[in-house]
């Protein structure tokens, strides 16, 4: 018999990951529930949780599109991480990178209750991880980190179209800019004091050089401050913590830049 999908904002099922101790005819009527309702939407993959029902059973086809029934599944062995792009009945219209294992070794119990081992790897094996996800009375945001999880509730209350990992970088494009800006003062501190062994017309050159390199590195420094702002906004963690950095270290930049030509002013 097809079955309803447990589906958001529907309250799944409080107790979850039953053990089957009875492998009799209302096990068989639940596997033969899970393959029907699998057919009519089109499924590789479905377990009892997702129709409401809390027993640890789960139906999968494997690449040859057979049905492999697994009662009482666990893994117990598992190996070299992969990131997979995922979606789940229960979210329907949300992907998102999810973080899995490319190789598991499952220990389960068919319908006569014989234990029986499956060695999986690559896309059954992340399909398999997600049904026993379920089987626990969860799916994938359990997976999720803060941030991730963040964005999901911003896709359920907003509707927009695809969770992004939008979470705050280590690494911008604009601390290039800044080294650029630390280089050129240390070139202009170099300079104030290579006064004292050049001859006074070279000094006068000199003089005029560093003036230039001070409109430089101002402007860089405020052309810093807007393109900082502007790539923080891209990621929408960032900006609430990284504001008063961008902005202090503009001014401490400036700080410097003015302590530079203070001691030019005296030395030159």
């Amino acid at each position: 018999m097809i079955k309803d999908l447990i589906q958001y904002p529907q309250t799944p099922p409080i107790e979850f990951n039953a053990p089957v101790r009875f492998f009799n005819e209302d096990l068989f009527n639940l596997i033969d529930d899970l393959k029907d309702t699998m057919k009519e939407h089109n499924l590789n993959g479905l377990s009892a949780f997702q129709i409401g029902n809390p027993h640890s059973v789960i139906v999968v086809k494997d690449k040859d599109n057979n049905y492999i029934e697994l009662i009482n599944s666990r893994i117990f062995f598992k190996k070299e991480k992969i990131t997979t792009n995922e979606t789940t009945t229960y979210f329907p219209d949300i992907n998102i990178d999810i973080i899995r294992d490319r190789h598991i070794k499952v220990m389960y119990e068919d319908r006569e209750g014989s234990q029986k081992f499956l060695d999986a790897s690559d896309e059954f094996a992340v399909l398999i991880q997600r049904k026993i996800d379920y089987n626990f009375g969860a799916n994938f945001s359990i997976r999720l980190n803060d941030a991730k999880k963040e964005q999901l509730d911003m896709k359920l209350e907003h509707g927009i179209d695809v969770v992004i990992d939008n979470s705050c970088p280590t690494n911008f494009k604009r601390d290039k800019v800044l080294k650029v800006i630390n280089i050129l003062l240390a070139i202009s501190l170099i300079a104030v004091f290579s006064k004292y062994f050049i001859s006074d017309d070279a000094i006068v050159v000199l003089s005029e050089y560093l003036n230039n390199g001070f409109y430089l590195i101002s402007s860089m420094i405020i052309f810093y401050t807007f393109f900082a702002y502007w790539e923080g906004s891209k990621y929408t963690n960032c900006m609430s913590c990284q504001i008063g950095n961008i902005i202090g270290t503009a001014l401490f930049h400036f700080a410097k830049l003015i302590a530079l030509i203070t001691l030019k002013y005296f030395i030159i």
